[in-house]
């Protein structure tokens, strides 16, 4: 995850974390997608945290608006 260079580790405590089983379910992809997903640097940002990956809430939420469409609607 990408936290800015003046976040604290209080801004990290408050942060609901979610392990990868979690987003994977939440995305509908497998833990395998997700992992060649952080290696090709594509999916949510991740934090790597005492040697376990975890997300924040709030990029698993800003990736799932990412990828959302608005249909336009077409005249008939």
């Amino acid at each position: 995850m990408n936290m800015p260079a003046s976040a604290s580790q209080s801004d990290l405590d408050n942060v609901r974390l979610l392990a990868p089983s979690e987003v994977a379910e939440r995305l509908s992809v497998s833990v395998r997608t997700l992992c060649k997903w952080r290696r090709d640097r594509t999916g949510p940002a991740f934090l790597r945290r005492v040697g376990q990956i975890r997300y924040s809430e709030t990029d698993v939420q800003a990736f799932l608006s990412i990828g959302r469409c608005n249909p336009v609607q077409q005249s008939l």
